[in-house]
């Protein structure tokens, strides 16, 4: 009787043990894979709000160009006195 309570005591260990056992690997690879997407989801964000930065100083520095150059444009000297025909040499020896 004692033999086939031990053999019973280790099969209901083994059970138990496997169920737990596999309990645990499934809660593992379950909270892995719930961490590999949070951490992807994570990068994601952050790469696309570095691109929106870098957006904004670009276009910051294109903005400063595009002023630069209609400043440059609308002066009397390229324009002439009237702003409605270039410039004659007359006029240019006289703005320098």
């Amino acid at each position: 009787m004692d033999r086939i309570r031990e053999s019973l005591l280790l099969k209901m260990t083994l059970i138990f043990g496997g169920i737990v056992l596999g309990a645990c690997l499934l809660l593992g690879f379950f909270s892995n894979w719930q961490a590999e997407k949070s951490l992807e989801e994570e990068a994601k964000e952050g790469m696309l709000k570095v691109a929106r930065q870098a957006a904004s100083t670009v276009d910051a520095i294109v903005q400063g160009r595009i002023a630069y150059v209609e400043n440059t444009a609308n002066r009397a000297v390229l324009r002439g006195k009237l702003g409605d025909r270039e410039t004659t040499l007359e006029e240019k020896k006289c703005n320098p």
